[in-house]
Formats: C-alpha cells, sequence, structure tokens
C-alpha cells in the first residue's frame, strides 16, 4: 500500500499491520484518517490514523476482491461491502464490527462492488451480472448482463450513471433508459496472432481462454500439467479467421499451475495458468 499526500508527486509506503498480506485489490476512504482495504488472501483491513497501521476484520472469508462503503458521521454506522472471489458478498453494518454473508444475491465471484452518492450498492458479478441495491444490501434487483464476464463497475458522482466493463473488451452505460454500449474494440479480423491471458486467473473450477487468428486454418488448444502431460484438448481442427474464445472446466484437476498452448499454422504461442481450489 502506498499514499501521496500532494496529488501523486511523491509516494510513502504504508503497510504496517498487513504482514504477509500484500495482495491489495480494492481500497475505500471514509474521511481524512480511516480507510479500508480488500486483501486476496488476507480479507479486509481498517485504517485509523491514515494509514499508519492497519488492522484485520473478521469478515468471515479472506479472498476479498473489492471493498465499498456508505460513510457516516460516526464511524461504528459506515456501512461496508466485501467482494470475495468465490464465497459471494459480505456486509457491515457497523463500521467492520461484525460481518455477515448475504445470503439472498446469487453471485459468487464479484469483482467490483461501488456505492453511489445516493446511497446505493452495485455489484459486479463475473458469472451472474450486475445486481443493485437501495437498501444496504436487504434487497437486489438485477441489471442483467449476465454472460459477458462483468468486472469493473464505476459510477459517474455528477448524475449516477454506471459504467459497466467486461472480459470482452466492452463498456456498457446504465442510465435510467437501461443498457447502452459504450466501446468495442474488437476487431472483426485481427491482424496477427494472439493468445489471451485466460481469465479469471486464479480460477476454480473454469475460466475462459480467448485467442485470435488472422487466417483461417488447422489449430489446436491443449492444456498441459506442469510435467508437460497433456490434461486437455479445448480445440483441435479446422477454424475460421477471427477471434475465438473456450471455457475450460477444471473441476476434475487438482490445484496448481498448467500451461496451455496455441499452435497450428504459423503459430505457436503458451501462457501459464493457476488452478487453486
Amino acid at each position: 500500500m502506498y499514499k501521496s499526500t500532494n496529488m501523486g508527486t511523491t509516494w510513502t509506503e504504508i503497510n504496517s499491520g498487513f504482514g504477509s498480506y500484500l495482495a491489495i485489490q480494492s481500497v475505500v476512504a471514509t474521511s481524512a484518517n480511516i480507510a479500508y482495504a480488500a486483501s486476496f488472501g488476507g480479507g479486509v483491513f481498517v485504517t485509523l490514523n491514515g494509514g499508519g497501521l492497519w488492522t484485520k476484520l473478521n469478515v468471515g472469508y479472506d479472498f476479498v476482491w473489492s471493498v465499498a462503503a456508505i460513510p457516516a458521521i460516526n464511524p461504528l454506522n459506515t456501512k461496508l461491502f466485501a467482494g470475495t472471489y468465490g464465497n459471494g458478498l459480505y456486509r457491515s453494518l457497523n463500521g467492520g464490527t461484525t460481518w455477515s454473508k448475504v445470503t439472498n444475491l446469487n453471485a459468487p465471484f464479484i469483482y467490483s462492488v461501488v456505492v453511489d452518492n445516493t446511497g446505493k450498492v452495485y455489484v459486479a458479478s463475473w458469472t451472474t451480472g450486475v445486481f443493485m441495491s437501495s437498501d444496504n444490501g436487504n434487497t437486489w434487483t438485477s441489471l442483467g448482463m449476465g454472460g459477458p464476464g462483468v468486472s469493473a463497475i464505476v459510477v459517474n458522482p455528477d448524475n449516477n450513471d454506471v459504467f459497466i466493463g467486461t472480459k470482452e473488451g466492452k463498456i456498457f452505460l446504465s442510465k435510467s433508459g437501461g443498457l447502452t454500449s459504450v466501446s468495442d474494440n474488437e476487431e472483426s479480423v485481427p491482424t496477427k496472432f494472439e493468445l489471451n491471458q485466460n481469465y479469471p486467473n486464479l480460477f476454480n473450477p473454469s475460466t475462459v481462454i480467448r485467442f485470435a487468428i488472422p487466417e483461417a486454418g488447422m489449430f489446436s488448444l491443449k492444456v498441459y500439467n506442469i510435467l508437460g502431460q497433456e490434461v486437455a484438448t479445448l480445440v483441435d481442427g479446422q477454424m475460421s479467421s477471427g477471434i475465438h474464445k473456450v471455457n475450460f472446466d477444471a473441476s476434475r484437476l487438482s490445484s496448481g499451475v498448467y500451461i496451455y498452448k496455441l499452435t497450428g499454422n504459423n503459430v505457436n504461442i503458451s501462457k501459464k495458468m493457476i488452478l487453486a481450489k
């Protein structure tokens, strides 16, 4: 964790209290001195003195990807939301003193949680889309998007428009009239071979692999364990030019590092991925 007090000109490391849990995924400040940090592996931490010392909170699940807050004049009345990787959403209504799992939200993989200036809470779920709550998480309304792999949400503080980013490289805008596509950076025909990093990574039990082929031909996409033994064939045969994606279900495999390789006409590309059960 780093802190700047001069608009980013200089930065100071403020890691006291994190221990070895330094994979910080999200930070939210509720005052000049109070902030909360989401750590992947360490859960949620709080600082009450501007980052001089961080204290671990007892959320109940330590693989936290995003944290958001509805501030209150009394810090003990601050409402907190922690989106986790694999275990849904957790909520605290007393500044992080106690936490409970939100059981009425079907969203196991939550990559982003944000709060607009009216107190509405938005959740981006990788597998089930976007949800909104206007009553501190007691009830939820689906905004759709249950398919493209939503990974990020940003709220415009001026008008509360919601921008939604997906794994497909697209951005959608949510207004009162519904969802509108803002941008799409996919080309109909790619100009070079590409093998993207699987997403999500770490993953359990499935992940998506995306690759680009500039011209038709015979191609294969296979997965190997760290010993070089083939464990899965995802693609093997004639493919058209374009951008392709496949789902890799690793539920039968054990945790560890795996290699996926795209081979074929004029291409031989490989990348690593991590299965963490």
